[in-house]
């Protein structure tokens, strides 16, 4: 994981004060802090100068040579002065192919570095289409006088962008934290206080802003997609031909995500895997073998998450290690985690209690792990949580997995992203590939859900690889993580409540709307103007159920 920062403005700012900002996010990359300054200028004279800063907190994981460090620039050369100036926060894992593909001879052995050759080749359009990977991408090209931002598909890599047209001042951050105090130095009739002009980035979408145009203020974003997330025509194929089909891209998907040049201090490959003991969490660490060192599972004493974990990783032979809490430690964290996820979706702070929880277990106690695989994007794909089951037909339940991933950027996308990076760590989500999506969205509601069993077909692909898992882990009913990481009988969601409840003064509000208003205002006085950043609230669908947890659902079981 990686942090980037770029500033491109007309309007006078401290210099210094910008690259304050950009500290806020250093702990997303603390091998190493770059950063190049400087001005531009069209051939126009009537054109005022452009001033850009750029910022990039790098995490070693591909490429450890210096050449691989960033801001990466085109040309390299001696005589010769830069003109392109790229940040990618990502992996690159089809980097190779592409290099092979188009006879491309890179300078370093970063899996980057591809981005700018495609896009001297191509274009930013077709050279963001090529790229199989997660990213988040700024790039300068000053002989143009274009800059563009872009996106990986389903938003694993956080970007975040504040856009002020009147002062023509962009700010482009990984996380939004390096962007809320952007306009502070700034005279306040400038902006408006109450509202910040920080959106986040839309995955599957470029934009490109063209610094040549001489006006007085920039025009509206022009986000444009180079990947759709709307739905897609349901698969003619027979089941066994898209068991066979998904079965092998989720594979590659795992072993792709293996990609890493950086290694423990035993010298083994510094891959790590969270592991619940859940069906999603244990397939990936399982197909990903000796490769994945160790996992690491987290709960309250006695949780079936820890249970589940614990013979998920004797079956695979992998080196484990659980972080046991306590609910005292779990609600101190709260504060600390809403900041971090910068978020107030009550599901999201839940779960992202215990992932932040335990990534810094991780980071204290194995710090020369560097990744970590996590099983995000399988439940949205597939239509697995409980509230699928009053799914009116297919088609609503076709159209409701898509609007879930379409969605991952505010929900579990971002818990991911954040709870790593506060950690120095990477995640790496094998159920969010895109080719394996391209397929597996394709597989008929009938097939991806039989016999009153979520994840049907994706338990039946693994069910036909022999000796993977346990049988048991393999049919075991999907639990949340705020779930299960607790027993049923005392679970988080209502040791939070009752604790919300016991230091309120609003007596009359429903238990639940005191946990919302608790996060709201921890996350208000971290990010003040910002409740747009969070579109709605994580809530079931077609019930009146409107609190998360499944658990309060009237078909668990």
């Amino acid at each position: 994981m990686c942090g980037i920062f770029q500033v491109i403005r007309q309007v006078s700012m401290d210099r210094k004060e910008i690259y304050m900002n950009a500290l806020r996010m250093s702990h997303r990359g603390e091998d190493e802090t770059h950063s190049i300054h400087g001005t531009c200028k069209s051939d126009n004279p009537d054109q005022k100068e452009w001033s850009y800063d750029l910022v990039f907190h790098r995490l070693a994981l591909n490429g450890m040579s210096p050449e691989s460090s960033q801001p990466l620039y085109y040309p390299v050369s001696d005589v010769q002065k830069p003109y392109i100036y790229l940040m990618c926060n990502g992996e690159i894992y089809n980097h190779l192919e592409l290099e092979k593909k188009y006879n491309i001879k890179c300078n370093g052995d970063s899996d980057c570095e591809i981005i700018i050759h495609l896009y001297r080749k191509f274009g930013f359009k077709r050279m963001i289409d090529e790229l199989r990977g997660v990213f988040a991408i700024s790039l300068l090209d000053l002989k143009e006088m274009k800059y563009y931002v872009g996106r990986d598909p389903y938003g694993v890599r956080g970007l975040s962008i504040y856009y002020n047209p009147k002062l023509k001042l962009i700010g482009v951050a990984s996380e939004v934290k390096a962007l809320i105090k952007l306009d502070h130095q700034l005279e306040s009739s400038y902006f408006d206080q109450v509202f910040k002009p920080i959106s986040d980035f839309p995955p599957g979408t470029f934009c490109c802003m063209d610094l040549s145009e001489n006006c007085k203020e920039l025009p509206e974003l022009n986000f444009v997609s180079y990947f759709s997330l709307e739905p897609v025509p349901f698969s003619n194929k027979t089941e066994a031909e898209l068991l066979t089909l998904c079965k092998d891209k989720l594979i590659k998907a795992i072993s792709t995500r293996l990609m890493c040049d950086r290694k423990t201090d035993d010298g083994k490959t510094s891959i790590g895997a969270f592991l619940s003991g859940g069906f999603d969490s244990s397939v990936i660490a399982a197909i990903g073998g000796k490769h994945v060192t160790k996992t690491f599972s987290i709960g309250f004493k006695g949780s079936p998450d820890l249970k589940n974990a614990k013979l998920v990783a004797e079956h695979i032979g992998s080196e484990h290690y659980e972080c046991i809490v306590t609910v005292d430690e779990m609600l101190a964290i709260i504060p600390v985690v809403v900041k971090q996820l910068e978020t107030y979706d009550t599901t999201t702070i839940r779960a992202g209690a215990f992932m932040y929880k335990l990534t810094k277990y991780i980071d204290t106690y194995h710090t020369d792990l560097a990744i970590l695989l996590s099983g995000e994007g399988a439940d949205e794909a597939s239509g697995s949580y409980k509230y699928f089951e009053y799914a009116p037909d297919d088609i609503a339940f076709h159209n409701e997995c898509h609007r879930l991933l379409k969605e991952l950027t505010f929900f579990d996308a971002r818990r991911g992203d954040r709870c790593t990076a506060g950690h120095n760590k990477e995640i790496r989500v094998p159920f969010l590939d895109r080719d394996f999506l391209d397929i597996y969205m394709s597989v008929p509601p009938k097939m991806k859900t039989q016999k009153g069993i979520e994840k049907y077909f994706l338990r039946k692909m693994v069910s036909q690889i022999p000796g993977l898992l346990p049988e048991a882990i393999i049919w075991r009913p999907k639990e949340a993580m705020s779930d299960g990481v607790s027993v049923r009988e005392d679970s988080w969601y209502q040791i939070i409540q009752k604790h919300v409840k016991k230091h309120s003064i609003l007596s009359n509000s429903s238990d639940l709307q005191l946990e919302k208003d608790w996060y709201m205002s921890l996350y208000l006085s971290s990010y003040p103007g910002c409740k747009h950043l969070i579109p709605h609230y994580w809530e079931p669908k077609w019930i009146d159920t409107i609190d998360p947890s499944a658990r309060l659902l009237p078909n668990y079981k």
